[in-house]
């Protein structure tokens, strides 16, 4: 089975877990009605996080929830085989973009951990932050589900796990 790494910035993992998909009940009926219609699968913390919680966002950029659906409905739109962001695990394919991304999302001491995962999609996270305008968010959108740098910068690979994610091991850092 293929491994990957994970920073926990929000101290949810436990050791030797099996992360999978939740059924998220939201208190607003609309809400649970329409995340029950949209992942009827269920989603992960991730998608929980962005999908109904006004107070959460990415890390400096602006509208993150709004980037977040238009990217899933360009990928419903365009790339319905490949995973949704509401419904994945995050992950890198080395310990050292685990270190830099814990770095440079400002969470130096956050644990990292290796997990095994059979069902995977890889893409350049800058794409989510790269943007100009709707038309450069529609480009980037399609360069990220097609697996293509967003720009001639050097990429940051993330991995998009499928649930089930086994979690092997902390990983010790000295």
């Amino acid at each position: 089975m293929p491994k990957f790494y994970t920073v926990d910035r929000i101290g949810s993992i436990e050791k030797k877990e099996t992360i999978d998909l939740i059924k998220y009940i939201p208190s607003v009926k609309d809400r649970r009605l329409h995340i029950d219609f949209l992942f009827s699968n269920g989603i992960s913390k991730h998608g929980m996080r962005y999908l109904d919680d006004e107070n959460y966002k990415i890390p400096g950029v602006e509208r993150s929830h709004i980037l977040e659906i238009i990217f899933e409905y360009i990928r419903r739109g365009h790339f319905p085989k490949l995973p949704s962001r509401y419904q994945s695990f995050f992950a890198f394919e080395k310990i050292e973009e685990c270190v830099w991304f814990r770095n440079d999302k400002k969470s130096p001491s956050a644990p990292i951990y290796e997990v095994e995962c059979d069902t995977y999609f890889r893409a350049d996270m800058n794409c989510l932050y790269l943007l100009k305008n709707m038309c450069d968010l529609s480009i980037k959108a399609h360069r990220y589900w097609s697996g293509q740098p967003a720009s001639d910068i050097p990429p940051v690979w993330e991995i998009l796990l499928t649930p089930p994610v086994k979690i092997v091991k902390l990983i010790e850092l000295n």
